[in-house]
């Protein structure tokens, strides 16, 4: 979100966001918002930081950042102007969102934000006393060739 832009964010990462929700589609958005606000850990709030917050409060996307964790630092300030997005599906299976202590050659740190693919598989049950035990043997007759006889032994009916 280029500095220069007096009402973040862009047209086209709104039109993303609108798309995204129209079509329920999951979206994460990781990006340098150049936007102060306390709601994501700026130590103030500025007016790119109101335009901002309040697009994501209407395009109903949830705020990754945890903590206050500086994100941009240079020699005389430091301040969390880089932010995660998430649809709200991505909200629920985010497990943690950090600023990372490793060097990234940049005023920018890096933020590792972890989320949780992994899908549940519901377990069926079928319940044994709920069965129609007579419709169940009468298919099995049907499935499975008749049992030979055995010498010596008589069926009994």
């Amino acid at each position: 979100m280029a500095h220069e832009e007096s009402d973040p964010p862009s047209d086209l990462v709104r039109k993303i966001a609108s798309d995204s929700e129209r079509s329920n589609t999951s979206l994460l958005i990781g990006c340098d918002a150049n936007a102060h606000h306390t709601q994501w850990g700026s130590s103030d709030t500025n007016v790119r930081g109101e335009s901002l917050f309040s697009f994501i409060l209407n395009s109903n996307l949830i705020i990754g950042n945890r903590g206050n964790d500086p994100t941009f630092i240079i020699k005389n300030r430091q301040e969390v102007i880089d932010l995660t997005l998430l649809s709200d599906k991505l909200s629920d299976i985010m497990k943690s969102w950090r600023v990372l202590e490793d060097h990234s050659f940049s005023d920018h740190r890096y933020i590792e934000t972890i989320l949780s693919l992994e899908s549940t598989i519901p377990t069926s049950y079928i319940n044994p006393r709920k069965a129609n035990w007579d419709t169940y043997s009468a298919k099995i007759e049907k499935l499975l060739p008749p049992s030979p006889k055995m010498p010596g032994h008589t069926r009994r009916s």
